[in-house]
């Protein structure tokens, strides 16, 4: 994963000997770059004088636009390179390093401090093989090649279209693995434009329409998880089952509402209006829908919550007190009839009977048991 660090607020104080003879960089520049090296298994004793020289060389001619720092896991030494290291062996001993990208119009040499901070783009990235593959590909591999004047602009719309179409499956993918939460890719194209330049620009209209598509699709993927209440394979699920799987989705949905709340996304949305794009309305409305399903899941889990306690006696009580728990079971469903939205028909109610049922484990039987407890709750209920 990348990691942001505040490089004005450096910890280590300590200045490196360098050993350079002769230099036109300042030597407290390449002393602040040092600093900006943060690897975990870097050791002082790793600089070399030909790293140094390496160095020194990157700042002050433009020969070079990428300077890459790792320490080899199989060596135990320092690498400054001036290209990303592509080979198997090397991959596999890379768990953390440091980049440096000189700007396009970066002048030929870097002489302050002040003059590296504006022309030079830097960073760390810290973790193993699947978290450093979008990091490489979205802040190394993507910029470099979007800075090649040389390349026709259809082909880096092409490629930025399909880098951001790679990003929002490989983040969606892993977080749901993960984390078991929906994630919403956003891309940084055009964060340094405004709306009204982002509007004019019909190639970054068309890939911001391609990312709200999958935006799209995932909140509608969400919303089919309404259905489970009258899926036949949940019903034999339990009360308190039902809350843990309620509650998890709930973490979800109001991790999708935060990020639906993003600026950046509200950017693109509102570029997407302006540019009256034939996909917006349907994504407005899955938008609308997740906010409603957030209070009708907010609503659910309340409700079964007050079932969790009594339902759960059910798993081991003597028959003595069945009658006294059962009924006062059959009180709370009729409270979650009157006041739950989520469970206002007799449908959803039936089912909230039927997971009841699945902790009288003593009893043997089969659907009857459902119905005949339905019909008391309906007589109770009429003459309320």
């Amino acid at each position: 994963m990348m990691i942001e660090t505040d490089y004005n607020n450096i910890k280590d104080k300590r200045t490196y000997p360098l050993n350079i003879s002769k230099t036109t960089i300042d030597v407290s520049l390449l002393d602040y770059v040092r600093k900006l090296i943060i690897l975990q298994e870097l050791r002082d004793e790793m600089w070399t004088d030909d790293l140094l020289t390496t160095l020194e060389k990157y700042l002050s001619s433009n020969q070079q636009r990428v300077l890459i720092v790792y320490v080899d896991q199989h060596t135990s030494s320092l690498q400054l390179l001036h290209s990303i290291p592509s080979t198997a062996t090397s991959i596999n001993t890379i768990y953390n390093l440091c980049y440096f990208i000189r700007k396009i119009d970066a002048s030929d040499c870097i002489i302050s401090i002040d003059d590296f901070l504006k022309q030079i783009q830097f960073g760390c990235i810290n973790g193993k093989s699947i978290p450093c593959l979008t990091a490489l590909v979205s802040i190394l591999f993507g910029p470099l090649f979007m800075d090649i004047t040389k390349i026709q602009e259809m082909i880096k719309n092409d490629f930025a279209n399909e880098l951001n179409q790679f990003l929002a499956t490989f983040y969606e993918i892993q977080y749901k693995n993960m984390l078991s939460m929906t994630y919403l890719f956003i891309p940084k194209d055009g964060v340094d434009k405004t709306i009204e330049e982002l509007v004019k620009d019909k190639a970054l209209v068309t890939r911001f329409e391609s990312v709200m598509l999958k935006w799209h699709h995932q909140l509608k993927d969400v919303l089919l998880i309404q259905d489970r209440l009258t899926n036949i394979n949940e019903q034999s699920i339990g009360i308190h089952e039902e809350i843990n799987f309620w509650q998890e989705c709930l973490t979800d949905l109001h991790h999708i509402r935060k990020q639906l709340q993003r600026t950046e996304l509200k950017n693109i949305i509102h570029v997407l209006i302006l540019s009256k794009s034939a996909y917006i309305e349907q994504f407005l409305q899955a938008e609308n829908e997740v906010q409603e399903f957030i209070e009708y899941v907010e609503d659910c889990l309340k409700f079964l919550k007050i079932l969790d306690e009594p339902s759960f006696q059910l798993n081991d009580i003597s028959l003595e007190k069945l009658k006294a728990v059962i009924i006062d079971i059959f009180y709370r469903i009729l409270i979650t009839w009157h006041h739950s939205k989520f469970f206002a028909t007799s449908e959803r109610i039936k089912l909230v009977v039927s997971k009841v049922c699945c902790h009288l484990r003593f009893i043997q039987g089969d659907f009857r048991l459902i119905h005949l407890n339905f019909e008391c709750i309906q007589q109770i209920k009429s003459k309320a």
